[in-house]
């Protein structure tokens, strides 16, 4: 009893004693001068709107400092940004050493740089911007529950706008959002969907889609489908067979009726050989024709 009464007595007190004491040593213990490595982000500004990066730019620099405890803890917390100006700078590469002038110590006058160093300069491509409408692909994951399949995706807007490097954007034909499950799914599923990010160096607007897709009963049709031949010396025809393969076509039911044999193509390349018999793979093509299961898979091609 004798030792919880003296524990207990003016508590507030002895606490607030407490704190005091541990500010004090906070205060003598930041006050000391020190050094720190502390990374400053990166802010690239300025660049002509006629231009774009091509390459990767740092996003961030390490930098060694000497200072007070408190001064340095300020930095760390604040991050002000390094600005890089590209003001006036041409297409081509770009080559700069960072000095300890581009360090923004905000105010902290007797904070010292030592060194910058991580890295100690930047290098990157500048190229003529661009851009171009392109499409939208969802890429999904999983199936839905048992019987039903996934019809094809409602994406609104149907295509974005990227830009970029211009040469960069004139390849590009389709720009993908982030994977969707629809695993175990019964119904229709519809959500905003992000896109999976571009280069850092590229931008895609909007920068997210409103997907739907349709969760239906699965049917099947079979169609009887003739094989081309591609790919025959002029001096030699060919004789495929089976002339004609079986596919079957599983997919939602209500697309079921327009879906119609002559939509597709299959064919086998002959690749330029000679006389003899030859057992080759069938590749078809058309509008869904992913759907397709065909039976079988190869034919023998004379060619004669």
């Amino acid at each position: 009893m004798k030792w919880t009464g003296w524990l207990f007595d003016n508590l507030g007190l002895k606490l607030f004693a407490l704190l005091l004491a541990a500010l004090l040593y906070l205060h003598v213990l930041t006050d000391r001068t020190v050094e720190q490595t502390i990374y400053f982000p990166v802010v690239i500004e300025q660049l002509a709107d006629s231009l774009a990066l091509a390459s990767n730019a740092p996003t961030e620099v390490g930098v060694r400092l000497r200072g007070t405890g408190k001064q340095l803890i300020r930095l760390r917390y604040l991050k002000p940004p390094m600005r890089l100006s590209l003001s006036g700078v041409p297409a081509g590469t770009f080559t700069r050493a960072f000095a300890p002038a581009d360090v923004p110590l905000s105010g902290a006058g007797d904070v010292t740089v030592l060194d910058v160093f991580d890295p100690p300069q930047t290098s990157f491509q500048v190229a003529k911007r661009g851009h171009r409408m392109v499409v939208v692909e969802v890429p999904l994951v999983g199936s839905p529950g048992r019987g039903l399949v996934a019809g094809d995706p409602i994406i609104r807007p149907a295509t974005v706008r990227l830009t970029g490097p211009a040469t960069w954007v004139a390849r590009q034909d389709t720009l993908r959002t982030e994977p969707l499950s629809i695993a175990g799914r019964r119904d229709t599923l519809e959500i905003v969907q992000p896109l999976a990010p571009p280069p850092a160096w590229a931008h895609a607007t909007p920068g997210s889609v409103l997907v739907a897709i349709p969760i239906e009963p699965e049917t099947q049709k079979t169609l009887e489908l003739d094989v081309e031949v591609r790919g025959i010396r002029n001096e030699l025809r060919a004789e495929v067979r089976p002339p004609t393969i079986n596919a079957t076509w599983r997919g939602p039911r209500s697309r079921a009726p327009a879906v119609d044999a002559r939509d597709f193509r299959v064919s086998v390349d002959a690749q330029r050989r000679g006389r003899g018999m030859w057992t080759l793979p069938v590749a078809v093509s058309g509008p869904g024709a992913g759907r397709l299961v065909l039976a079988p898979d190869s034919v023998r091609v004379v060619l004669h």
